[in-house]
């Protein structure tokens, strides 16, 4: 690297909110710093140190999961692995079936280059093949994780070397069941999946992409555009998942905003004469507080202060030179009686362009303050999960959900300890939502707090929204119920 990308690296480093604990494989940060040098490639960064990481995560996280439900590795029907950047020959899905001596008609796939939201595609995979026809009684072990060591950047690259700064090791893995005899000892039920992906546009398809940089050097880049990309995944991912898990009354108020807001603009399918008149009223209605309530209209105070354009102020507050002076001499139309008849703000192109101008700017003000409504996803979970993609991306996501600052706590705790372990992040959040409630931001410095009467553990019939973004460009949710208290 040179001076200016360590520097930069460092920079992103000390603001990514990952702690010190937060884990690299072995070899990157081998004993001393810098120890392999040139022949880091050769030495470390190689398939056989690939093969070395995916080991220790993979292997070990499976012998939990089993060693956790007593399970034996030849009950496993369905094997289903996902990592977006390691995909050796044999698979890693091979890798687990020789290792644990798994039965010679397991249905094993092995799921690569699908990015850090591979995991509810994984489960997905598994639900769907659950559900098929020949799989009753059956188990399935989704196992996702992701392979640093290949795929470390040794370029100078700023867009590439943000992956060194946010990426750490990690692997999740969980069993799904259709047994009847499993509901009794299951931690969660799976109630909804939804999937989108937006690598229709080049621009999408391309915010996440492996290639070289100017040097040769391979490493994956990442658009300046993503945040805007992952926000209009985000906004077709809920609209999809909205009328499943929403109750009624929020799927009223999204409905109502927006035909008040097509109204607004004159875009309802109605008679012409109808739909001349319809925008003034809709300014003149939704400040009523019985139907602000219903359409999801919030006076901005700000708006208040804020003068109008010069138009309009001259409009208010100035009186016509006719009105000061009489009329100028020239030419006039006067009544029957002599009488000239009084001017009217109407009777001259510029008095009805400056009251267009008032129109347009009434027009402005309601639609900052009634923009497309974003429903109260607090009523539908008790609990969300975000990918630790980084602190922007919680951030956003916090900021476009409108959620209170406590709720994303557990992603925030899961990126200090962890880092951005990929698609197993959520995972690790779901973890640490069983192990310490909604309290997770008493554990790290900073954290949000809900109010103290509102403090609460993981309690059976709560649901959790699992978020996660990936590569094509995708945003996958799942949705959960606790089936026991925690």
């Amino acid at each position: 690297f040179t001076e200016s990308s360590m520097q930069f690296q460092e920079k992103i480093i000390r603001t990514s909110c990952i702690g010190e604990k937060s884990i690299f494989p072995q070899s990157i940060l081998g004993e001393t710093v810098g120890q392999y040098g040139a022949d880091a490639e050769r030495i470390a960064l190689c398939m056989r140190g690939a093969r070395e990481e995916a080991e220790l995560m993979v292997f070990r996280t499976v012998d939990q999961v089993l060693q956790a439900t007593r399970t034996k590795p030849e009950d496993i029907g369905i094997l289903v692995v996902n990592c977006s950047l390691f995909c050796p020959t044999p698979s890693l899905s091979a890798m687990i079936v020789n290792r644990f001596g798994m039965r010679a008609d397991v249905l094993s796939y092995n799921l690569g280059g699908m990015g850090c939201s591979a995991s509810v595609i994984a489960v997905d995979l598994a639900a769907r093949l659950l559900r098929g026809a020949g799989q009753h009684n059956t188990l399935a072990l989704v196992v996702s994780t992701e392979n640093i060591t290949q795929n470390w950047y040794r370029g100078n690259d700023r867009s590439m070397l943000l992956s060194n700064c946010l990426f750490r090791c990690g692997a999740a893995a969980l069993l799904l069941s259709n047994r009847r005899s499993d509901k009794r000892r299951s931690r969660f039920k799976l109630l909804h999946t939804v999937r989108t992906h937006m690598g229709k546009s080049d621009e999408c398809y391309r915010a996440v992409f492996q290639e070289e940089d100017d040097e040769g050097i391979r490493g994956v880049r990442l658009s300046k555009q993503i945040m805007q990309i992952a926000g209009d995944a985000l906004k077709k991912n809920i609209t999809t998942l909205g009328p499943l898990v929403l109750p009624l009354s929020e799927q009223v108020i999204f409905f109502l905003n927006i035909l008040a807001r097509k109204a607004l603009r004159g875009k309802l399918p109605l008679p012409s004469p109808i739909r001349r008149v319809l925008p003034a009223a809709v300014r003149r209605l939704v400040p009523l507080p019985l139907i602000s309530r219903f359409v999801g209209y919030k006076h901005d105070s700000d708006n208040d202060a804020k003068p109008p354009p010069a138009a309009v102020r001259q409009l208010a507050v100035q009186p016509t030179e006719e009105s000061l002076n009489g009329a100028k001499a020239g030419p006039a139309s006067t009544s029957p009686n002599g009488h000239r008849p009084p001017a009217s703000p109407l009777s001259s192109p510029k008095k009805k362009s400056e009251l267009d101008g008032a129109e347009s700017h009434a027009q402005a003000v309601l639609s900052r303050e009634m923009p497309p409504y974003v429903p109260n996803f607090t009523k539908a979970f008790q609990w969300i999960c975000v990918h630790t993609g980084g602190r922007a991306v919680i951030d956003a996501i916090e900021k476009n959900l409108s959620l209170p600052p406590h709720y994303l706590e557990p992603s925030r705790l899961s990126l200090y300890r962890y880092g951005n372990v990929s698609s197993a992040s959520i995972w690790y959040e779901l973890e640490l939502i069983g192990e310490y409630g909604n309290v997770c931001g008493a554990h790290r410095e900073g954290g949000a707090m809900p109010p103290k009467q509102k403090e609460c553990r993981l309690r059976k019939g709560d649901r959790v929204w699992q978020i996660a973004f990936g590569s094509g460009f995708k945003c996958n949710s799942s949705v959960w119920q606790c089936l026991r208290n925690h």
